[in-house]
């Protein structure tokens, strides 16, 4: 990863199957990590290292297919990463693990909720 990557929040690490749509052209990747901020993936196909794209994110429920868009900015490309700056900022990442991440990943995220017996 390049040293001026400077996203602000904590990142949360990914492994998860994305679409990268630039130019008007899509091709598969893989997300490593997002934060409130911006993102990281890596692909094989070639990205241009700087402009405008659009990410579609495969939901994880297993209810619906839903697909998450984010768009953003390229800011670096280092090999086959690349990290985008987000064009709206996520206030928290925590909202989006039920949908980015596995069910059973998601709930170790949050803590759980006992409801009192009355």
């Amino acid at each position: 990863m390049p040293s001026d990557d400077r996203r602000d929040g904590v990142r949360c690490p990914l492994d998860r199957e994305v679409i990268v749509c630039v130019n008007g052209h899509e091709a598969p990747a893989r997300l490593r990590d997002v934060s409130c901020s911006g993102l990281c993936f890596s692909t094989n196909q070639p990205v241009p290292s700087s402009g405008e794209l659009s990410v579609l994110i495969p939901c994880a429920s297993e209810a619906r297919a839903c697909l998450m868009m984010v768009s953003g900015e390229i800011v670096w490309t280092h090999k086959d990463r690349v990290g985008v700056r987000l064009s709206a900022s996520f206030a928290d990442v925590r909202p989006l693990l039920p949908q980015l991440l596995p069910a059973q990943a998601a709930a170790a995220a949050e803590p759980e909720v006992v409801p009192h017996a009355t």
